[in-house]
């Protein structure tokens, strides 16, 4: 009676505990304290189409757009995390080349070539003081440098111009939030999981608890903690410091080159991509400062017209955001992000060379909204497929004299996208974005309006469009060979 009492229970226990790894919820491992950084660079071409509608006023009802070109970018990180802190930086710069073609229906020919080149700066703080409350103050910095030259030629008269723009644009916000909730990153418990599930398929191990999963979690969340000058040495103290876990805790049923194989394959590619989990509300008041330089030189069979113009525009910006991360399983994730804005923008421009200066108003609000499903099927892949959803309204605070400029109307978008990561090693990987775009716009001004821009750093931007839409479909792709140095 006693060994088959023995036997149900070794029964009952083994069923309990099998598949535990499918069942273990990623929002409940808590991080230990740490900090990690990343160096990523990436070289990516690009394209765009699009078929829009144009106002009734114009002298075409279609304009067709095409575009193709690429970038060399750099990007580096830091993040800091602890129960009172929560910090982040974000620095690099892009390198970008493109050719552009505008076909407006039986009127005219546009051609575009454009060069850019960017640094940004941007920090996050997080104070934490009273269980999940929280203050914060980010910074965001952004320099842009663009040359392009526009070639038109109407069809209609067989007349030609051309028109060279060197721009120059910096800008400098600094958010304050005061908020409640916490956001943390859970994809050191997946890859624990990931190491647990590819050893059973290879018998090198049986059923784990969930205490197992965060005793593995814990000490992955540790080694990645630690830094080292040699990455050689460094992936070698990590897998031994695994292996003597794994084998203290009694887990490995062979130690053998299937095993060795399995854990470094697992070690190597299981640590992505970064799964978070939490929600956080914040309210935002945040001041800032653009500026913008723009010289160049528009040239027609007739006359030559060089212009020179500055722009400042103070700005301050407030509202409320809200961010959701949920691990729906270990292969499926949920992010959502909404914010909605007050924004107003008061400064100068000036024609330098006709010395003629003018005020810039620019009050508008937004609303903003988006979601993304994350789907790993395994760890050389993820793929990530969304929706976003802009609105905008501006107000007019010119003046009859037209001693203040600014602009009046609304104007909505909505996008889709899809991406796709695959790992050609845990430093090479191959990045692909689509995406399908509808913008519909009413106003009376000569600008475009840009979307999703919460604290209005390229409204500058409005400045410069040498188009104006009513009705926009487009399409974007892109597609990158991204390298980690670490």
């Amino acid at each position: 009676m006693k060994p088959f009492l023995l036997a149900s229970t070794l029964l009952l226990f083994s069923a309990l505990t099998y598949g535990q790894t499918d069942t273990y919820d990623l929002s409940s491992y808590k991080l230990p304290d740490f900090k990690r950084q990343a160096l990523d660079t990436r070289f990516s071409l690009d394209g765009a189409s699009s078929m829009q509608k144009s106002p009734d006023w114009t002298n075409y009802d279609q304009q067709n757009y095409n575009s193709f070109g690429g970038n060399l970018q750099a990007n580096y990180w830091i993040y800091e995390n602890s129960a009172k802190l929560q910090r982040g930086l974000n620095a690099g710069f892009n390198i970008s080349g493109d050719a552009y073609s505008y076909d407006y229906k039986d009127y005219q020919t546009d051609k575009h070539k454009y060069f850019s080149n960017q640094l940004y700066v941007n920090t996050s703080n997080r104070i934490y003081f009273a269980d999940r409350m929280f203050y914060g103050i980010d910074g965001s910095y952004k320099h842009a440098q663009d040359f392009s030259k526009w070639d038109y030629d109407y069809t209609a008269t067989s007349y030609t111009s051309s028109t060279k723009n060197n721009i120059i644009r910096e800008s400098v916000y600094v958010p304050l939030k005061f908020g409640v909730g916490r956001i943390e990153e859970v994809q050191d418990a997946r890859h624990a999981i990931y190491i647990y599930d590819e050893l059973a398929k290879v018998s090198r191990t049986g059923a784990k608890t969930h205490a197992d999963i965060e005793q593995l979690a814990t000490l992955i969340s540790e080694l990645k903690n630690q830094r080292s000058l040699d990455a050689r040495l460094k992936r070698i103290a990590e897998l031994e410091s695994v292996d003597s876990f794994l084998v203290a805790n009694n887990f490995i049923t062979a130690s053998d080159g299937r095993y060795f194989a399995t854990l470094v394959d697992m070690w190597d590619f299981g640590n992505q991509p970064m799964r978070q989990s939490g929600t956080r509300y914040a309210a935002i008041i945040a001041p800032g400062v653009n500026y913008q330089s723009q010289k160049g030189k528009e040239e027609n069979p007739s006359s030559t017209t060089d212009y020179d113009l500055n722009v400042f525009l103070p700005t301050i910006a407030a509202g409320g955001e809200v961010v959701y991360e949920k691990p729906m399983s270990l292969s499926w994730q949920n992010s959502i992000y909404g914010n909605a804005m007050v924004n107003y923008g008061l400064g100068k421009t000036k024609d330098n060379i006709n010395d003629v200066e003018a005020d810039i108003k620019v009050p508008f609000y937004q609303l903003n909204f988006s979601q993304t499903f994350g789907y790993y099927p395994n760890t050389r892949t993820s793929i990530y497929l969304g929706y976003a959803l802009n609105f905008k309204q501006h107000f007019d605070k010119s003046d009859d004299n037209g001693d203040i400029m600014s602009f009046e109307g609304k104007g909505l978008r909505g996008a889709t996208n899809i991406g796709i990561n695959y790992y050609f090693s845990p430093q090479l990987r191959l990045a692909f974005t689509d995406q399908l775009s509808y913008v519909w716009q009413d106003s009376d001004d000569h600008v475009n309006f840009t979307y999703g821009d919460m604290y209005g750093q390229n409204i500058l931007s409005y400045f410069n469009d040498g188009t104006y839409i009513t009705k926009n479909f487009q399409h974007n792709f892109n597609l990158s060979l991204v390298y980690s140095f670490f």
